[in-house]
């Protein structure tokens, strides 16, 4: 093969395999490239019942600290192994008995939930508005 077709071919599957794996990204960003298994702390009710805020940690192949994490889930249904849909953080100065930083869920009323966390952590979500629930963060 000729080194001036050989080079169009080779930029060709390059082109191919980056296109697949940008495809792949914003196609399932939930897929994980290594395996991901999220470790349930503590579940707390909704006052009404329809819904469960899940505390919980994600541990990952490729991260070496532990996180904590929420999501708001229909009243018993099992914790997906995906990233938190509410709220997720890591680091900090106030290390909680699971090993990420300290959370606490707190429900005031029926549709309204308050997490209390650790200040010094940092903060990746921190949604407002999930599964008809309005969130408060207190940082405390």
């Amino acid at each position: 093969m000729k080194p001036e077709r050989l080079r169009v071919v080779l930029i060709g599957v390059a082109a191919v395999v980056i296109g697949f794996n940008v495809w792949m990204y914003y196609t399932w960003p939930d897929l994980p490239l290594l395996p991901c298994k999220n470790t349930e702390v503590s579940r707390a009710p909704s006052p009404d019942g329809t819904l469960d805020a899940v505390l919980f940690t994600r541990e990952c192949a490729s991260t070496k600290s532990v996180g904590s994490q929420v999501s708001l889930i229909g009243a018993g249904e099992a914790l997906p192994n995906k990233s938190a849909n509410a709220f997720v953080s890591n680091g900090g100065d106030v290390r909680a008995a699971w090993g990420g930083p300290r959370v606490s869920l707190e429900w005031t009323g029926p549709a309204a939930l308050t997490v209390t966390r650790d200040p010094t952590a940092e903060v990746y979500k921190s949604e407002a508005d999930v599964a008809g629930a309005t969130i408060t963060y207190i940082a405390q």
